[in-house]
């Protein structure tokens, strides 16, 4: 298994259990719910934004080189957000 492979599955894997800190925090403190709300009109489009965060930055912090895939990744995962992003300010 490559290095890289192995780094994007930690980046991954903390991602997850950031999303996981996410729902519990937000279902359990409703001051936290509202927030997340207000940042982007759903609660579920911050929630998303903040875990692709995560795992883009963790992805980036753990691949020493920068190779020409992980620019490839980084890159889709811009345009996957911008674009979900969009839509939502676009018709929420």
């Amino acid at each position: 298994m490559q290095k890289n492979t192995i780094r994007y599955g930690w980046a991954l894997s903390l991602a997850m259990l950031v999303n996981l800190l996410l729902l519990i925090a937000k279902e359990t403190n409703h001051t936290f719910f509202h927030a997340l709300t207000s940042l982007t009109s759903h609660h579920w489009i911050s929630q998303g934004l903040i875990v692709v965060g995560v795992y883009f930055l963790c992805a980036l912090c753990f691949t020493k080189t920068r190779t020409f895939g992980a620019y490839i990744l980084a890159l889709a995962i811009l345009l996957s957000c911008g674009g979900i992003l969009t839509w939502y300010l676009l018709h929420g």
